[in-house]
């Protein structure tokens, strides 16, 4: 198999990669094979829905000179429990179908000797 290129590749937290290379003991060699065929079925997914991966690279590759924000909502003012779609109801129309986006999700979460860290840095 031809080597691709990936843009991006969240091996961080990707548990699905360790867990198959230490239960069946998978060299290198093997792990990029894996990976290249994960990538070939991602380019076969996004080609279904008319989207060429190429064009998902100003997304995925970090650029310096790239405008970013961070957007934190406290979740304590919504009534929903799963606070995510509201949030992603109101935030996508405001997108530009012309435009690719990198968007990263997660809880701004903290032991009690942190709070006041945390309530700080969401305050500024």
């Amino acid at each position: 198999m031809a080597k691709k290129i990936i843009y991006t590749l969240n091996a961080r937290s990707h548990e699905m990669l360790e867990s198959m290379r230490n239960y069946f003991k998978i060299g290198p060699a093997r792990m990029q094979h894996e990976i290249q065929g994960l990538l070939a079925q991602t380019k076969e997914i996004l080609a279904s829905k008319g989207i060429k991966y190429s064009a998902l690279k100003s997304a995925l590759v970090p650029d310096p000179k790239r405008r970013e924000i961070a957007l934190v909502f406290d979740t304590l003012n919504m009534q929903e429990s799963w606070y995510g779609f509201p949030i992603y109801r109101a935030l996508m129309p405001l997108l530009s179908r012309q435009s690719n986006y990198s968007i990263l999700a997660g809880d701004y979460i903290g032991d009690n000797d942190w709070q006041d860290v945390l309530y700080e840095r969401r305050s500024e």
